[in-house]
């Protein structure tokens, strides 16, 4: 049902129907595993991206738990999933990027509950971007916590251009 729903969001977008579900950049995070120590996060992989277009995979980049990812001055073109989809991210910096035709949301940022975290300052930085034409949601960003425990976040969103979204620009 789901795999039928993403077809025909893609026909809609004006993509072609994409079968094999590949991703340009996976960064292998632990699944779910809670950090107990400082060095752990050494460990944590990190992306740097800079200049780069990248276009026609089912999405450009996933993460992993307490991964760290730095995107400038980057195109990311017709995605059929997110174009970037990041779990417990220590730091997402996105900035001077251009988005265009994804199906599900351009941007997708979900904190979910931990049991013993180390308390990392994260950080969520979406600047000066222009995104344009996805049929979900232009930046998501969601967090889930155990027993209402404060995440320690900080969220800048600032000079972005999103239009052509079938469902909200930031939600």
């Amino acid at each position: 049902s789901t795999d039928r729903n993403q077809i025909n969001s893609s026909r809609s977008a004006g993509l072609p129907v994409k079968a094999i579900k590949d991703v340009c950049f996976w960064l292998r995070g632990s699944s779910n595993e809670s950090v107990t120590s400082v060095t752990q996060l050494d460990r944590r992989p990190v992306l740097v991206l800079k200049s780069c277009v990248i276009y026609n995979f089912y999405a450009c980049i996933k993460g992993g738990v307490d991964a760290s990812l730095y995107c400038e001055g980057n195109s990311f073109l017709d995605f059929f999933e997110c174009a970037i989809s990041l779990i417990n991210p220590i730091i997402c910096h996105i900035e001077q990027g251009i988005f265009e035709r994804t199906v599900g949301n351009t941007v997708q940022i979900r904190f979910l509950k931990r049991v013993a975290e180390v308390d990392v300052e994260r950080k969520v930085v979406i600047k000066k971007v222009d995104m344009t034409s996805s049929c979900r949601n232009g930046i998501s960003i969601s967090a889930e916590t155990k027993h209402h425990q404060p995440i320690n976040l900080a969220i800048s969103i600032r000079g972005n251009q999103i239009t052509g979204h079938h469902d909200n620009a930031i939600f």
